[in-house]
């Protein structure tokens, strides 16, 4: 559990299985976080109290090279309350055994960077994308309600599923190359027209 004016030089690491970090409502992520190590279970940054949680710019979530586990941002992993995650930094998933990152989060808001290489991108409850996501070799998931109208999703050799709820606009900018598929599995909402 983190609280306070907790800081940390370097990284924090989250190399065993089940292992999480906590934070109150309101809180800024005060370092870099890394999800490492070859145990399989899910590393978790999540609330502990209902609130925001900004990862400011300057500031990276990673995964170290051989990281076997799922990483997991919100959600219910030890404590299960309401995340409302802003991006203004760095969130980079890497893995060479296809491994996951599920944004759990009640609501995502990217203003900056998301990006995996050979790895799964999983948004369960939607997001806002302002900034840029990417997918290299891997695959991306849109769930829940969804939004990409002012930012941009590049995919490389990738698959991307646009599920949950979306509209035209909401599609925003997709770049790809390579060997891709974009899935429609999703409701495209109406527009209402004058």
């Amino acid at each position: 559990r983190i609280e306070g004016t907790t800081t940390w030089t370097g990284a924090a690491r989250l190399a065993a299985s089940t292992t999480t970090l906590g934070f109150n409502g309101g809180a800024s992520l005060p370092g870099d976080v890394i999800f490492e190590g070859a145990a399989t279970g899910v590393r978790a940054i999540t609330m502990v109290t209902a609130g925001t949680l900004t990862i400011p710019a300057g500031v990276a979530v990673y995964t170290e090279p051989g990281f076997l586990g799922t990483g997991q941002l919100g959600g219910s992993q030890h404590w299960a309350s309401a995340m409302n995650l802003v991006n203004e930094g760095t969130i980079v998933f890497q893995s060479t055994a296809s491994r996951s990152l599920d944004f759990r989060a009640t609501t995502v808001v990217n203003n900056a960077t998301i990006g995996c290489t050979t790895s799964d991108l999983s948004f369960v409850t939607g997001f806002v994308n302002t900034g840029a996501m990417s997918s290299t070799s891997g695959k991306a998931v849109f769930g829940g309600a969804w939004d990409n109208s002012a930012g941009t999703v590049s995919l490389v050799d990738g698959d991307l599923t646009l599920g949950g709820t979306f509209t035209t606009a909401g599609v925003g900018t997709i770049n790809r190359s390579g060997t891709t598929t974009v899935s429609l599995t999703g409701a495209l909402e109406p527009v209402a027209h004058d």
